[in-house]
């Protein structure tokens, strides 16, 4: 298989897994404030929702990271007009630092959740709290950092699902 092709479905495939890992984190984030507001420690309801969001969450980052240092001619050029001051272009710095970083961020706001959630048994209703607010902060980081159609630069408008209208 050649390089633009397995390029074309890691884009499609880390698109459909961003629509996955937004509804999974919207279940984990209701299951944190219910258990925040129930003063509930972590249980397996809690479990069906943190597991598949942090599979997700790492299948995801292992395609961004090729996509970003092997398939993707867009991430080539943005590193690379780094060292010709890139990061005066907007459109540049988005992809060569802003998503990039973001979203790693985001996975590790995700994992540290997770283990708050879990391991705050003696005082759940803090670590629900605690889980909520990290969800919180990594939801607002994708939903500003995520290439949509309504993206402010045009040259960063991205589907919501790729290749599933075209």
């Amino acid at each position: 298989m050649q390089a633009s092709a397995l390029y074309e479905y890691a884009l499609v495939a880390h698109s459909i897994l961003r629509a996955a890992f937004v509804v999974l984190l919207l279940g984990a984030m209701w299951r944190s404030f219910d258990g925040w507001r129930k003063a509930r420690a972590f249980d397996a309801g809690d479990k069906s929702w943190w597991l598949p969001l942090t599979i997700v969450t790492d299948v995801q980052l292992t395609i961004g990271l090729l996509l970003y240092y092997v398939w993707s001619p867009v991430a080539q050029q943005a590193r690379a007009s780094l060292a010709d001051g890139g990061m005066k272009d907007p459109v540049q710095r988005f992809w060569a630092m802003e998503h990039f970083s973001s979203m790693v961020l985001v996975v590790v706001l995700v994992h540290v959740a997770k283990i708050v959630a879990r391991r705050s048994t003696n005082r759940p209703k803090r670590g629900q709290l605690a889980a909520l607010v990290m969800l919180l902060v990594g939801a607002a980081l994708v939903a500003k950092m995520t290439p949509w159609p309504w993206s402010k630069h045009e040259r960063v408008q991205r589907q919501v699902v790729r290749g599933l209208f075209g």
